[in-house]
């Protein structure tokens, strides 16, 4: 599913069987701070829980997304760009990969979820 998130809108919650943006953290997974000096995707409690995947080749699966969680997750994605792959554990225990779509601007992110039960 492709989601665009954006200042105003920029909490998602995954584990909710349609995800879409919405204005405020209750019951959300993730977040973009757009008004952070990086353009960042993270989880809303400061937690290992998010792991970037090599750009190249086939997408992750829900295994290489834990392992890559489990080995190096860290508190943030880092600065996004576009194609960027990021796999991320929701609050629920869900495992997450999103892959950013769009070239990331202070006005809106999109990207395509993935999330595994």
């Amino acid at each position: 599913m492709k989601i665009t998130l954006k200042p105003g809108a920029n909490y998602i919650d995954l584990d909710s069987p349609s995800p879409f943006p919405q204005p405020a953290e209750k019951g959300a997974d993730a977040f973009v701070g757009f008004n952070l000096p990086d353009l960042a995707l993270g989880p809303l409690k400061s937690a290992n829980v998010v792991a970037i995947t090599p750009p190249d080749g086939p997408g992750p699966t829900r295994d290489d997304c834990n392992q890559a969680i489990t080995k190096r997750g860290t508190y943030t994605s880092g600065e996004l760009s576009q194609g960027m792959r990021v796999c991320l554990q929701t609050g629920e225990g869900h495992t997450a990969y999103l892959r950013i779509t769009t070239v990331p601007t202070r006005a809106a992110l999109t990207f395509e979820a993935t999330v595994w039960e």
